[in-house]
């Protein structure tokens, strides 16, 4: 074989080695600078159609320790920014200090609030709700269970030049098999919108520093 003909396929491999070995963008925020992990932002929906504002903690209602169980929602008033959350890179590299979130994976996401009975604010997957039919996010998360791991992942970006937005949706992975979109639940009986895991339309979200 010529020289010129092995080398040829040996730099094809190098490239697709160091290709492989990249690692991922960050997530942006709703100005275009990357997010950092430990850093405050409001995690805002990304289109009207998705209507209310940012997302909250508050109660559910129809638990039976209300006052000491809180779920994640989107607040219903449109101009609210909802409470600010830090999203930290799983695993606790965040001791090394501020760090880009990378795109796709797994993160802890925890608001920046105190709770009720001093619980956890980082979000996890709460029990199935068989009146619902749905897996909700609640609080009570610990870092870094399966219940408590998310990922962020890049979905569009809309317009152009300075008015451009990049869109993005949260997701549930507990492994890398198996992941699940989280969008919004509107309880037909009290009109409130919480995050769940569903099926279609995710929630379409941005960051914006708080």
């Amino acid at each position: 074989m010529k020289p010129a003909a092995a080398f040829l396929p040996a730099l094809i491999l190098l490239s697709t080695l160091a290709s492989a070995a990249s690692p991922p963008p960050p997530v942006l925020d709703a100005r275009g600078h990357p997010v950092h992990s430990g850093t405050l932002y409001n995690i805002l929906p990304a289109a009207a159609a998705h209507h209310g504002g940012g997302l909250t903690l508050d109660v559910i209602a129809n638990h039976s320790y209300a006052a000491c169980k809180l779920g994640v929602f989107q607040d219903g008033n449109p101009s609210s920014p909802g409470l600010p959350v830090k999203i930290f890179l799983a695993g606790g590299e965040e001791v090394r200090g501020p760090s880009s979130v990378p795109t796709a994976t797994d993160v802890n996401i925890q608001f920046a609030a105190s709770s009720t009975c001093a619980r956890s604010t980082v979000w996890k997957l709460g029990r199935f709700d068989r009146d619902a039919r749905k897996w909700f996010v609640v609080d009570g998360g610990r870092r870094p269970p399966p219940q408590s791991l998310f990922k962020i992942v890049k979905v569009a970006v809309v317009g152009e030049g300075k008015n451009h937005q990049v869109l993005f949706k949260i997701v549930f992975c507990p492994s890398a098999a198996a992941c699940k979109d989280v969008g919004i639940f509107v309880d037909g009986k009290t009109g409130y919108r919480r995050l769940a895991l569903v099926d279609h339309g995710p929630l379409l979200v941005q960051f914006k520093k708080a």
